[in-house]
């Protein structure tokens, strides 16, 4: 394996984490003003 291949796909994992963050974190917010209503 090249170190720029390395580096791509640590990039694209990190990238897809942030994404999943960023849909747990918005579920988490909706779920929370439901209970609130």
């Amino acid at each position: 394996m090249k170190f720029g291949n390395v580096v791509l796909q640590v990039i694209c994992v990190y990238i897809v984490f942030v994404l999943l963050d960023k849909i747990v974190g918005q579920q988490s917010v909706f779920q929370d003003k439901r209970k609130w209503e």
